[in-house]
């Protein structure tokens, strides 16, 4: 994984000679052929892909390329688990209509499909993004197992899982204000600690 919404990939030859290649979350297995053939300086311009799985051929072209290196065991397990589609892959749209605080330390997430289905979800306070999709995929029967978010900001890849949904439900406005303009981190959500040590009284009216 890179920083952002993209990744790098080292190929090399059989006689040796390796590249560093770099990708947006929406890249195809295509993509990674005619880079390498250009990297690697393939005469003929033909290749044959090994260590991703497969085998591919010609028509194999426009598979997302995350897809199949996640099938392959090479992702992280923040992208080879959960079910963000990267950027330009073709994937249903579930759309977060609101988040609503619940009872305790928890929220409601109102989701729908573009088809109309509608579902209300549940999380922790320590939810992340990747939970919220995952529950998608789950609840809106998305076939295939992936989908693109849409009204939560973003955009959000594959990459994006693990960022906190409560600060990204926040920063698209769909906090009430009591989460959304303060600081304090959900439960098992990862954030620094700030120890209160002592409280004491001063003069006035203040402590």
């Amino acid at each position: 994984a890179r920083e952002g919404d993209g990744f790098e990939v080292i190929v090399w030859s059989l006689s040796g000679e390796r590249a560093h290649l770099s990708f947006d979350a929406g890249a195809t297995v295509g993509d990674l052929a005619r880079e390498a053939v250009r990297r690697l300086r393939v005469r003929g311009g033909l290749l044959h892909l090994s260590g991703l799985g497969g085998p591919f051929g010609p028509l194999d072209a426009r598979q997302p390329l995350l897809q199949a290196a996640a099938a392959a065991g090479l992702l992280p397990d923040v992208a080879s688990r959960n079910p963000i589609a990267g950027r330009g892959a073709r994937a249903p749209v579930a759309h977060v209509a609101a988040v609503s605080a619940r009872e305790g330390d928890g929220f409601e997430v109102i989701v729908w499909s573009l088809s109309g289905e509608r579902a209300h979800l549940s999380f922790d306070a320590g939810a992340t993004v990747g939970d919220l999709a995952r529950e998608a995929v789950r609840r809106l029967r998305v076939r295939g197992g992936l989908l693109h978010l849409s009204g939560l900001g973003g955009p959000f890849g594959p990459l994006d899982a693990r960022q906190p949904l409560l600060q990204a439900a926040a920063a698209a406005g769909l906090l009430p204000d009591v989460a959304s303009r303060n600081p304090i981190a959900g439960r098992g959500a990862r954030a620094p600690v700030a120890h209160v040590a002592a409280v004491s009284a001063r003069e006035g009216d203040g402590f």
